[in-house]
């Protein structure tokens, strides 16, 4: 391919088959099809000898031009055109034939060498195969060179995160607009990434961040202008790009593709060229704060009330690095469920030789469908330190519980190999898979709401912290998520009837009496006016009452998951901070009016069912009681409404159940049926059970110690 105007050089061998020398006046390239002009060059060829020549040529317009040959002047004999014949080993020609008189002026023939089989037959004439170069001339193209760049001698130094912007000018040469200009890379860590990738066995999750190193934090990028990218005619421009400092990044190539469109891009219809231009950059990355560890911490009620007065009973000075998590645990104090957060342990070291300071935040503007909203009142929370060099420093940072609805789904790709759906090649069970998904899942979550920087004290050097380094354990996932079922308990005061049920058990008020009932209000207002003498709400699912007196245990099942759950409900009240053979002994201590175990029922996606108990505490002390949900699935045909009738138990007064439990239900947004068959490797088991995350603390005291 040629350019318009522009000089190309043509290798020509020539070959000269008598035993005596010749010498050439004049050599030109011969073409046509397009306005064509050669350079004349002379040589001397000996005898027998092969003789290449370099030619110069410019096309003058653009379109085919077809190259047939050379004219040629020898000494002594007129100019004569020969054309180009591609195998000239094929017609080696018997010199010792000659050729005289008027037969010298045409062509001579070519005697075969003989053979037996040909030694008596008559020659046959042969004619040489001549052939044609056809080539493209493209219309006028520019021509750039590299001028100049930001950093002397093609090299850089940058730390691990560390962003630097140099800049390259390149200069046009021609007359010609280069308005394409284009920026592409290759650095040293293109090719490890792109083999590992390639690797049959790897499993999903380490493709995946692979993946993410190769195309999301590439060593080299190209700061675009706002207007578009051009150079002027015999004039220069300078480019900014950016360089990141990755570990294993030892060099790359700067490559840039231009080329002269004359229109704007978007009215481009035919082909177009472009012409290449590359440069070297040698490239020297430090270490600089490195990720020790990382680990997830569970934030429970005691822990927010205990950081309360923390600074205040102590005389020892807090760390400063402290002061903002204690700050943020008091104001979680104050919440209906500090359960929600929890608590992100993050281990780093400076390995550089300079001080650095580092800073880390946390993002928990994010809302039920995992998505960022601008509108959540939770600020961004930020914890910084200054870590000397060679030293480690551990920093704590709240994060918000996740929940994901389908957190076994499969594991994408960036790329369209059909491999991304497969679970994996390894011969790993259905449940360590689902583990694997889980840990994936939640890990990214995380780290969409994390982020850490990290700046030199004294300079301008400042980078981001390489937080991907760290591998979710099932007991981190266990911290973090929201399960698909939550289960919180409470404690409320009994109405006037159910506190006088004593001579009543089966839950049933006498209204064929108006004049007892009237008799009774009186008493029933007293009965509510000493509630709050009765039970006492501390917060965070922490009540304080009064022995012998009637209190109702309210648990309330929410159904987050996309699919309807028929739940069995279980309470586990315990004696707190006693061994696991006393804290089950309650008989002297709780009576319950009903059983513990209940079933709920069918629970709609979205929706919520309460189950409430009445009891008595006998005896005073603390008490903890938790809860658990099982999953039950009926294999038989029944509707959900037989299934929800025989499930809560048979219908009593007053909407109580026969063992007095009162279960109340709050249905969801309708959704379409759930279907397993997508996931039918990562089933497993046909049941799940659900736990609380925050059990319910019930301080029981007698009614004279209160006075």
């Amino acid at each position: 391919m040629l350019v318009q105007d522009e000089p190309a050089e043509f290798s020509v061998l020539l070959r000269n088959p008598y035993e005596f020398e010749i010498q050439l006046d004049s050599v030109k390239v011969e073409g046509h099809g397009v306005e064509f002009e050669s350079t004349s060059v002379g040589a001397v060829i000996g005898p027998f000898r092969k003789h290449a020549l370099i030619v110069t040529g410019t096309p003058k317009t653009s379109g085919k031009l077809n190259i047939t040959g050379c004219k040629i002047k020898v000494y002594g004999c007129h100019e004569k055109s020969f054309g180009i014949v591609p195998n000239p080993q094929e017609h080696e020609e018997d010199l010792k034939v000659k050729v005289v008189g008027l037969a010298a002026t045409k062509p001579r023939s070519v005697r075969v060498p003989p053979t037996p089989t040909t030694k008596k037959s008559k020659p046959e004439v042969m004619y040489p195969q001549v052939t044609q170069l056809p080539l493209a001339v493209v219309p006028k193209q520019p021509l750039l060179i590299f001028e100049s760049t930001s950093f002397s001698q093609s090299a850089v130094m940058v730390l691990e995160g560390e962003r630097q912007i140099f800049t390259v000018t390149l200069q046009n040469l021609s007359s010609t607009e280069a308005d394409l200009v284009l920026f592409t890379f290759v650095d040293s860590t293109i090719a490890p990434l792109q083999a590992a990738i390639a690797q049959n066995g790897t499993h999903p999750a380490e493709v995946y961040e692979l993946e993410v190193i190769l195309y999301q934090k590439q060593a080299l990028t190209w700061k675009r202008p706002i207007k578009e990218a051009f150079v002027e005619p015999n004039g220069s421009a300078t480019f900014e790009i950016e360089i990141l400092g990755k570990p294993g990044l030892t060099s790359g190539t700067i490559q840039v593709n231009y080329g002269h469109l004359g229109v704007s891009r978007d009215e481009v219809e035919e082909k177009f060229y472009t012409r290449h231009l590359s440069s070297q950059v040698t490239v020297t990355v430090n270490a600089s704060i490195e990720l020790v560890r990382m680990d997830f911490l569970t934030l429970g009620a005691d822990m927010t009330e205990q950081t309360v007065d923390f600074d205040h009973e102590s005389g020892k000075r807090i760390s400063s690095q402290y002061e903002h998590v204690l700050s943020f645990l008091k104001s979680l104090s104050h919440l209906d469920d500090p359960s929600q957060y929890c608590l992100i342990m993050v281990d780093l070291r400076n390995s550089w030789p300079h001080a650095l300071k580092v800073s880390l935040s946390v993002d928990n503007r994010f809302n039920e469908d995992n998505e960022k909203d601008p509108s959540n009142k939770d600020r961004p929370f930020t914890v910084s330190n200054v870590i000397a060099a060679g030293h480690s420093s551990r920093l704590f940072l709240p994060i918000k519980r996740i929940y994901i609805e389908n957190p076994q789904r499969t594991i994408p790709s960036f790329s369209s190999n059909p491999r991304q759906y497969v679970v994996s090649m390894q011969k790993t069970s259905a449940m360590q898979e689902r583990l694997s998904r889980e840990g994936f899942w939640y890990r990214q979550e995380i780290l969409k709401r994390l982020a850490g920087t990290w700046e030199e004290l004294g300079t301008n050097r400042h980078g981001v912290v390489e937080l991907r380094n760290f591998r979710l354990t099932p007991r981190m996932v266990e911290v973090v998520r929201v399960d698909d079922v939550g289960i919180d308990i409470g404690i409320k005061a009994a109405e006037g009837d159910e506190a006088n049920s004593s001579n009543n058990h089966d839950g049933v008020v006498d209204n064929d009496d108006d004049e007892k009932m009237n008799d009774k209000g009186a008493e029933d207002d007293e009965i509510n006016n000493d509630t709050n003498k009765t039970i006492k709400n501390l917060g965070n699912f922490k009540y304080s009452v009064v022995t012998d007196t009637f209190i109702i245990i309210t648990t309330k099942i929410t159904n987050r998951s996309s699919r309807p759950i028929h739940a069995l409900l279980r309470l586990l009240p315990t004696l707190r901070h006693q061994p696991a053979s006393m804290a089950l002994d309650l008989g002297r201590k709780f009576a319950f009016n009903g059983t513990l175990q209940n079933a709920v029922g069918i629970i709609e996606p979205g929706g919520s069912a309460t189950v409430e108990i009445g009891c008595i505490v006998l005896c005073s002390g603390e008490y903890e009681i938790s809860g658990m949900v099982e999953e039950i699935h009926l294999d038989n045909g029944d509707d959900v409404s037989d299934r929800e009738d025989r499930g809560s138990g048979a219908s009593g007064v007053d909407g109580m159940t026969a063992n007095t439990t009162s279960i109340e239900r709050n249905s969801g947004a309708p959704t379409e049926n759930f279907d397993l068959s997508d996931f039918a490797d990562m089933k497993g088991s046909s049941k799940k059970t659900w736990f609380t995350k925050e059990p319910c603390l019930l301080v029981a005291e007698d009614e004279d110690e209160i006075s």
